[in-house]
């Protein structure tokens, strides 16, 4: 039986169209202000301010079923211009594919890819905190890129048992030469059984392991964690899951953590060689209802991953969620995430917290032209000597779409 709580569409546009067939481009022209953008008075000085900038870009999505199997597919990018020197120029952009057919009639194949950049910071990226190839930005970076992909399959022994095996590929890098960014795949096996109509009970066994940029060192996980699905009345579905996950991180710190301060310690790295073993709890829960066109979906939990280019392999305590509400010509949505690191390998002394907050709105004015606003508050957590950096970004302006389809959070 297919897992409810996985259920991600692609672009929360799919409601408009109820999941049929359907094909869509769109282009937009939006103008910026961003109040963490410094300035430059008329005497040469800084002052931060806020700057005003533009944006421009566009995207496609598309689904289709065919006899046996069925492809969803989105992508979404722009680029942004400041009107201030001292805040780098850049692009978002996102492209997400998903493709699932029936082998046999007992065989299932699910393929994915994700990748793109996020440029200072997003205040919604999708499930990006959970499991341990979440995307993170990194604090003293103004560009994250990431890519991962992945192939699974399902074997349906009966109506009631079933059993699954797959794996993926993650890279995530940062434009800031001394951030580290990581390499790394997984693989996972396990079992699910179907109790009743409503409840399922799983079992999920997953190998892990990555590798960081200039011999900083690598992490290897393994885990194991036992699930219980259940759906409720009114189409909705809840899950929790809990279990163990065994890492050993080592390697030989080649970069002091000065650097990444501009030469003032934090004392976050261990200079030189280092190997560990931990046993870490594993566990989530997520909620899920997706009718006609309201969605609303949360999640929260523990995990292992990669780490944000500064921590490297961490514990992540993370909290997101997403609402989106379709009208006949609008849409509003909002999305959200905190999470929270502690390092698994170094002697970091304290952990970092950061955060962000989405809100969009979009109504299409006349058949091919659209409208948008949308709100991003973004939070960089501390890391001393370094206080928390909060940011707010207003964007606003048109949408031109070849379907009567407003812009939504993504």
């Amino acid at each position: 039986m297919d897992n409810p709580i996985n259920f991600n569409p692609v672009t929360l546009a799919s409601q408009f169209f109820e999941h049929n067939n359907y094909f869509n481009y769109f282009g937009t022209v939006n103008g910026v202000y961003d109040s963490f953008a410094p300035t430059v008075n008329s005497s040469g000085q800084q002052e931060n301010n806020g700057g005003f900038g533009y944006s421009v870009g566009g995207g496609l999505s598309g689904y289709h079923t065919f006899r046996r199997a069925a492809l969803a597919l989105s992508y979404s990018g722009t680029y942004r211009h400041y009107n201030t020197p001292l805040f780098q120029n850049g692009t978002d952009q996102n492209l997400a594919l998903t493709y699932t057919t029936r082998l046999s009639r007992r065989w299932t194949m699910g393929l994915s890819a994700n990748a793109g950049t996020v440029l200072y910071g997003s205040g919604y990226l999708g499930t990006a905190t959970e499991g341990s190839n979440s995307v993170l930005t990194n604090p003293f970076s103004a560009n994250t890129r990431y890519a991962s992909s992945g192939v699974s399959f399902a074997y349906q022994q009966s109506r009631r048992l079933s059993y699954s095996v797959g794996g993926n590929f993650f890279l995530q890098r940062y434009s800031n030469v001394n951030a580290v960014g990581a390499t790394g795949g997984s693989g996972n096996v396990g079992v699910n059984y179907r109790v009743n109509a409503r409840t399922t009970i799983g079992a999920n066994y997953t190998a892990s392991g990555f590798v960081y940029q200039r011999g900083s060192g690598d992490s290897r996980l393994n885990g194991i964690t036992a699930s219980l699905f259940y759906q409720f009345p009114h189409h909705w579905f809840v899950g929790v899951s809990g279990g163990v996950t065994h890492t050993n991180i080592s390697g030989v710190v080649s970069i002091p953590a000065e650097l990444l301060t501009g030469g003032v310690g934090p004392g976050g790295f261990v200079v030189g060689p280092y190997n560990t073993s931990s046993n870490f709890p594993s566990f989530s829960g997520s909620v899920v209802r997706v009718f006609r066109r309201f969605q609303l979906s949360a999640s929260a939990g523990q995990s292992i991953n990669s780490g944000n280019g500064y921590y490297l392999a961490s514990r992540n305590q993370y909290l997101n969620g997403n609402y989106s509400k379709t009208f006949r010509r609008a849409n509003i949505s909002f999305g959200g995430n905190w999470y929270r690191l502690n390092s698994a390998a170094n002697s970091v002394a304290y952990s970092y917290s950061a955060g962000g907050f989405g809100a969009s709105y979009g109504y299409q004015l006349m058949r091919y032209l659209g409208s948008n606003v949308r709100y991003d508050w973004v939070r960089y957590g501390n890391l001393p000597p370094y206080n928390a950096i909060v940011d707010n970004r207003i964007t606003f302006g048109l949408t031109f779409s070849s379907r009567s389809v407003p812009v939504t959070l993504y």
